[in-house]
Parts: structure tokens; sequence; C-alpha cells
């Protein structure tokens, strides 16, 4: 009876070393992910070391919230550069770009312009002009009106 109590204290003993062992290995392996970027490991990797050890829960938790607040504000700063970068490129929200005329949905064709070319101003192709207008040549007469498709 001696010798079976010694064993299971043995035993528990034993478990709840290897338990803290491996919380603390999860945690270094969380933090080393973390500080290298990888938020995903670093996130799983905490969540093992609670399961290890519940009553560490609250020291968790701080460090799943700072790898969140890292997520976002990385993606704060890329959304930032994003619209900078956008900015630069000179485009606007809508993602077209600035020296494009704006889309009417008419156009009244002046000498010269033919329906390639007016396809290319308001950047669209001959086809889409033609069924709208239902042409089915590609002769068009200066003074008249063609209605341009929305891309």
């Amino acid at each position: 009876m001696k010798r079976l109590t010694l064993t299971l204290i043995f035993t528990t003993v034993s478990l709840l070393m290897f338990s803290q062992s491996n919380y603390y290995e999860a945690i270094k392996q969380g933090d080393d992910a973390a500080k290298s970027g990888n938020y995903t490991t670093a996130i799983r990797k905490y969540l093992v070391a609670r399961a290890f050890d519940e009553s560490k829960r609250a020291e968790v938790q701080v460090k799943l919230d700072a790898v969140y607040k890292k997520i976002d504000d990385e993606l704060a700063e890329y959304r930032g550069k994003d619209e900078r970068v956008n900015s630069q490129n000179g485009l606007n929200k809508n993602n077209s770009t600035n020296n494009v005329p704006p889309k009417p949905t008419t156009h009244t064709i002046e000498k010269g312009e033919t329906l390639t070319s007016i396809a290319d101003k308001y950047g669209t192709n001959v086809k889409k002009i033609k069924e709208l207008n239902g042409l089915k040549k590609d002769n068009i007469k200066a003074g008249n009106t063609l209605k341009i498709p929305q891309k």
C-alpha cells in the first residue's frame, strides 16, 4: 500500500512537472513566433500553453491580446500604405485612373473620331458600343450621338 501511494505521488508530481515544462515551452515558442511575425503560430502556441495550465489563463490572454494588437497595427499600416500608393498612382477610391474622362452616358461624335478611338477614350471596346447603339457596321458620322457603356 505504501508503495502504491508513493507511486501515485511520484506520478502526480511528474505529470505536474511535465505539464509545467510544456507550458513554458509553448509560451517560449509563442513568444519566438510573435517576435518573428508568425502570428498564427504564436496564437496557436499560446492556446496550447493555456490548455496545459488553466491557472495561467489571464497571463496567456495578455499575450494573445498583444498578438492581436500587432495584427491590427500591421493591417492599419498596410491599408495606409495601400491608399498612399493608390493616390501616388492616380487611383481614386473607385479604383479608376483620374486622367480618364468622366463617363457620360452619351458622346457626340467629332470629325475624325472612330469607334476605336471613342472606345479607347472611355475604356470600353467597339463591340460594346455597337451593341448598345444597335450598330451593325463601324461607320459613324460626326455630329451623331452614341451611348457609352459603363465599365
